[in-house]
């Protein structure tokens, strides 16, 4: 998994094993929550509570992409040596074939992205937090540093946060551990040093679930600075070419100039 940028990790870390009053201080919070004003300046000042979303590309660099493809490259070869060598029948299959593959790859995949686009409109996760001492509900990506959330079972944690108080409060870490089973959290500043983020116990993670019990946490981090934000960030970031992309590259311009080279020996006969 991806770490966070080591000024953000170890100031996480230290805020989660220093007094509840430090914590409180450092953040400019108060046990009540912010006041409305005071959250619209840190909403502006922080930015919503999102985590990056990749960029998308515009049809010529997708079809681009799509073209470049080791076994469309192939494709097209062949319907070019077809053509060549006078079978225009062949040439023509084999590029019916390739518009078509690369057509409904496109097409598929943009409806795919405009449906979850149009989901994502219709569904705004909230989440309770305290706003000038009432409990209020916002959207999660409101939520700003400072806040104080409110968490019972079945709630999403909507940012990296400290417990403040809890009663047999128990949630679910999967999406960042792949571990299935509950973790008891509980309020108690950790005993022990040298704690990864991940095994604080008086800490929760945006993408978290609550599985039992009820908390109110103060938010720390929210949106990129988050754990899963970086994570999200991280992945999003241009893959690295991998020995089997590699080797399917290699095998296929080990198929072009053989294509080449039988169509030069067979053009002048």
């Amino acid at each position: 998994m991806a770490k966070q940028a080591p000024t953000e990790n170890s100031r996480f870390i230290k805020l989660c094993t220093g007094s509840a009053a430090e914590c409180f201080a450092e953040l400019d919070a108060l046990p009540t929550g912010l006041s409305e004003k005071e959250a619209e300046k840190r909403l502006a000042e922080f930015g919503k509570n999102e985590i990056a979303s990749g960029k998308k590309k515009n049809f010529w660099a997708d079809m681009l992409e799509r073209f470049s493809s080791p076994l469309v490259v192939q494709l097209l070869v062949i319907a070019l040596v077809s053509a060549i060598i006078g079978e225009s029948l062949s040439s023509i299959i084999v590029g019916v074939m390739i518009l078509l593959s690369v057509g409904l790859s496109y097409i598929l995949d943009q409806r795919s992205n405009q449906e979850v686009e149009a989901l994502g409109k219709r569904v705004q996760s909230r989440t309770y937090v305290l706003r000038d001492g009432a409990e209020t509900e916002i959207k999660m990506s409101e939520v700003v540093p400072g806040d104080i959330v409110l968490l019972q079972a079945g709630a999403i944690v909507p940012a990296d946060v400290r417990i403040i108080s809890c009663k047999d409060f128990f949630v679910s870490e999967s999406a960042l551990t792949r571990e299935s089973m509950p973790v008891e959290k509980s309020a108690a500043v950790p005993a022990g040093k040298n704690m990864t983020t991940l095994e604080l116990p008086n800490a929760c993670f945006m993408g978290s679930s609550v599985t039992s019990g009820t908390a109110k946490a103060l938010v720390i981090h929210t949106g990129t600075k988050t754990v899963f934000g970086s994570l999200s960030q991280k992945l999003g970031e241009k893959r690295e070419e991998t020995s089997f992309d590699k080797g399917i590259r290699s095998f296929t311009w080990l198929m072009i100039r053989s294509c080449s080279c039988l169509s030069a020996w067979y053009l002048p006969l």
